[in-house]
């Protein structure tokens, strides 16, 4: 089944207008993971004659609700709408086309989305860059992409593949992953 997945991360203190604009969007089933998203800040030291640049996180939430691909526009004008995505800083929203095949077609939301892709610009040709790395390495990729012009989002996850077929010596290569992922302009890309 072709369905669009539009994937919303905000940051953690306005999640909440995301869940009131699905709900008046009247979508009922989605996914909720939480997340990080890395930013470059500069710090002062030696009473403001030197300064460093260190990486600091601030806690996302990432929305991901399947629809119809005919409401993926509709659906994104709502989210950005009722955040304020349009405003830099305050988090993105991206649909792609995906295929969902048995149990996982449950998660669709079949009915119409209410809202509308009036006055909304939405962003075409952009790209997904994704690495999964292990826990704790992924602070040179987030810097590349963040002196590229992207932010990117970090989820965790689990590892598996060469590491369960190492039978005991699997104990020294860890499961967690972080997963970077950035949406970036093709060209960018």
């Amino acid at each position: 089944m072709k369905v669009s997945k539009v994937t919303c991360i905000v940051y953690r203190d306005i999640s909440s207008s995301i869940r009131d604009a699905l709900a008046q969007a009247g979508i009922a089933r989605y996914n909720i993971q939480s997340g990080r998203s890395a930013v470059l800040r500069e710090r002062k030291r030696w009473l403001g004659l030197s300064s460093t640049t260190v990486l600091e996180d601030d806690p996302v939430d990432v929305y991901r609700i399947y629809v119809q691909p005919r409401f993926a526009d509709a659906l994104l004008s709502v989210l950005i709408l009722k955040a304020g995505l349009a405003i830099a800083g305050r988090g993105t929203a991206f649909s792609e086309e995906v295929n969902l095949d048995g149990p996982a077609e449950a998660f669709v939301n079949r009915g119409t989305v209410r809202g509308s892709s009036d006055g909304v610009r939405i962003a075409t040709d952009l790209a997904g860059i994704s690495c999964i790395v292990q826990r704790g390495q992924a602070g040179p990729i987030i810097r590349s992409i963040l002196e590229a012009g992207s932010v990117p989002t970090v989820t965790f996850g689990e590892g598996m593949g060469v590491r369960d077929k190492l039978g005991l010596l699997r104990i020294a290569i860890p499961a967690e992953k972080e997963i970077v992922s950035a949406a970036v302009t093709r060209y960018d890309a």
